[in-house]
């Protein structure tokens, strides 16, 4: 459930978007790709993520990984192993889902990029 808006268009009537999602099949990873708009030096950017419906919820960090040409905008990334390395923790099953959200603190201020209201939504399937 993508929003049909671009990621840096997104940015204008909000602080906080996410760009991208890869999946790296060898490695079993989820890489994404978060823009913020650049307001204060001292800034963090959370993946929040749950694999049943928001009754827990786990907190990935990101990771800041370069500023735009005129600074106004900066590109934070993050990992996660995904549910084949997860399942130890009875978390998930064989083709189960996971609804993320991000939250970009800064300024004192919390601001969520949760698609609208909709979350993102990840589907596995099992092989």
């Amino acid at each position: 459930n993508w929003p049909s808006v671009n990621p840096t268009d997104r940015l204008v009537s909000q602080m906080v978007s996410l760009e991208s999602l890869s999946w790296e099949n060898k490695l079993n990873l989820l890489k994404g790709r978060v823009l913020v708009r650049n307001i204060a030096f001292e800034k963090s950017v959370t993946i929040r993520l749950s694999f049943n419906h928001w009754k827990t919820w786990i907190d990935v960090e990101a990771t800041h990984k370069e500023s735009s040409v005129d600074s106004a905008l900066d590109l934070f990334t993050f990992e996660l192993v995904t549910p084949s390395h997860l399942s130890y923790l009875n978390l998930i099953n064989a083709s189960s889902g996971c609804s993320m959200a991000v939250r970009y603190r800064v300024s004192g201020q919390e601001h969520w990029d949760n698609n609208d209201e909709r979350n993102f939504n990840i589907q596995w399937t099992s092989n």
